[in-house]
């Protein structure tokens, strides 16, 4: 019988986290499409609003934390069996230590993750905006002073994140979402190496993990980055 490998595990991890990938519905245009097809309206603690955004491994929806008070945005990825749901929370959870170190206004704060009533989920931050990507891709360039200062506020997210030993690795512009202020806010760390955890983000040589048109080569390597990669 083969002996189990937690780096596998691992790689599973990390192969189910490029598939999710609906960090674009954390916070629209609007606030949200009414919710449709969801039962119960409460997940736990949480009164499910409105759809954010959907697609073929989950949905995001606006939700109303009925405990604190406040709105949040609450992951919930559609998982096949035991074994995914379970790869995903682990997912989530290294997600959220990643980003439990780190308190910076341009970083998306992650409350809550877990599984109720067999959903697995997690709670963030609730941005009210548009994804950069979305920003640039409405056939206008953004004038030169305001691209100077989201690109320093984006890089003051990632200094932070850096600091605290935390690699974003899949930074791109559909990860950062613009406020009604116009403050940039960096999203899903699903896939953050901790670089003073030494089984936080090992692979095998040659696991190529990222959003390839926003990669360096060393990544594309499938080489081990650190904070110069971001």
């Amino acid at each position: 019988m083969a002996s189990h490998d937690p780096e596998q595990d691992e790689i599973k991890d990390r192969q189910q986290a490029l598939r999710v990938r609906l960090s674009s519905g954390v916070g629209p245009d609007s606030p949200g499409r009414p919710k449709a097809n969801f039962s119960p309206s409460m997940l736990g603690r949480y009164e499910i609003v409105a759809e954010l955004g959907a697609g073929a491994m989950g949905t995001v929806y606006r939700g109303r934390d009925k405990v604190l008070e406040r709105d949040v945005a609450v992951k919930v990825p559609k998982l096949e069996n035991s074994e995914a749901k379970a790869q995903m929370l682990r997912r989530f959870y290294r997600e959220a230590r990643a980003v439990a170190r780190l308190s910076h206004p341009s970083i998306c704060p992650i409350y809550d993750v877990g599984e109720i009533d067999g959903k697995v989920f997690i709670a963030m931050g609730y941005v009210k905006g548009s994804t950069l990507d979305r920003e640039v891709g409405k056939g206008r360039f953004l004038e030169p002073l305001t691209a100077a200062k989201l690109i320093e506020r984006i890089c003051g997210a990632m200094q932070h994140a850096h600091d605290n030993q935390v690699v974003h690795r899949d930074r791109k512009t559909a990860n950062i979402m613009i406020d009604a202020d116009g403050v940039p806010v960096l999203l899903d760390f699903g896939l953050a190496m901790l670089r003073d955890e030494t089984d936080s983000g090992v692979t095998h040589q040659g696991q190529v993990l990222g959003s390839p048109a926003y990669m360096s080569p060393e990544q594309v390597n499938g080489r081990r980055v650190d904070h110069r990669s971001d």
